[in-house]
């Protein structure tokens, strides 16, 4: 990897990390004047990176609302985009598996968890079925853990966005609905548990692009979206995988729904009683370049994937 600042300008965004309260003013202190977010994230890490070191997050407010990301380049880049894998603890899925070697030889610039990456079994709304001991919280968020920071050591130089989805967001408002005498505490928040992560509601791209966790629903989800968003959007939440094309005078733009990573008949979704749903296994490669959005669907069959004419297995 090209070292993108010098030792003495690492040293310097250390030295005054403490005392300030975003990367932006740290690296402006330290000399770094950047605005864009995606670079700040990249000097923060190759200053981690060459001083062997890890930086504190800056804010532990749990209740800090997550804002739009805006994630503008001027050349091709490449994203992965996964949804709904609602990590469970002693159970991962071959679509995570071949994700990681796909991601790991097309190192794209970036990695998008869009959303239901944690499920909150035990805090659901939903009652227990029968006498089921679901995953506890801390073992869910261990499961998380594992399997974001292999996602991580795959793509090093990528930078990871989680879009939050509804079951994730059960971890603050069970909090604030059950436990508010605990706002503002360190470690009552996705933001601050999972700080290799840039945690938000939507990402748009190139003014091309948005991902999101959900908008419309029902079997026409990816075509209301498209229709009705003006520009192309990813979302996660229908667990299916799959891509509507919209044209018309300002061209042609999709609708994409990203699939599930999870098994589509794993212990996260017994509530199924395994009758038969219309879910896909897999994730959605996507170029975009200044001719605009190109997804590629990886759909995960027994075990096994094909992706620009080469077979995965998981």
């Amino acid at each position: 990897m090209p070292r993108i600042i010098s030792y003495e300008t690492a040293n310097k965004i250390a030295a005054v990390w403490d005392r300030c309260n975003s990367k932006k003013e740290a690296c402006h202190l330290a000399g770094v004047t950047t605005n864009d977010p995606a670079n700040l994230r990249r000097y923060i890490r190759a200053t981690e990176d060459m001083l062997g070191i890890k930086l504190k997050p800056h804010s532990t407010n749990p209740y800090q609302p997550p804002t739009a990301e805006r994630y503008d380049l001027d050349h091709e880049y490449t994203i992965a985009d996964f949804s709904d894998a609602h990590f469970w603890p002693n159970e991962t899925s071959p679509a995570f598996y071949i994700f990681l070697q796909i991601i790991e030889e097309l190192q794209p610039e970036v990695i998008i968890n869009n959303g239901d990456s944690f499920d909150g079994a035990s805090i659901s709304r939903h009652p227990a079925l029968g006498w089921e001991e679901p995953p506890t919280l801390r073992e869910e968020l261990d499961a998380n853990r594992e399997h974001l920071s292999m996602i991580i050591d795959y793509s090093k130089d990528a930078d990871h966005y989680w879009v939050e989805g509804n079951h994730d967001k059960r971890f603050a408002m069970f909090l604030a609905k059950n436990a508010p005498q605990f706002r503002d505490m360190p470690g009552t928040s996705l933001n601050v548990l999972f700080p290799d992560w840039v945690i938000c509601d939507s990402i748009f791209f190139n003014d091309t692009m948005q991902v999101k966790h959900r908008w419309h629903g029902g079997v026409h989800t990816a075509y209301n979206n498209v229709l009705k968003a003006g520009k192309s959007i990813a979302t996660g939440h229908t667990h299916r995988l799959t891509v509507r094309e919209w044209t018309d005078l300002n061209g042609t733009r999709y609708g994409i729904e990203c699939g599930t990573l999870a098994n589509i008949y794993g212990p996260q979704f017994k509530y199924t009683e395994e009758n038969p749903v219309n879910w896909q296994n897999g994730f959605v490669i996507i170029t975009i370049d200044k001719y605009g959005v190109h997804p590629e669907l990886v759909q995960v069959i027994d075990n096994r994937a094909r992706f620009r004419g080469k077979v995965y297995t998981g």
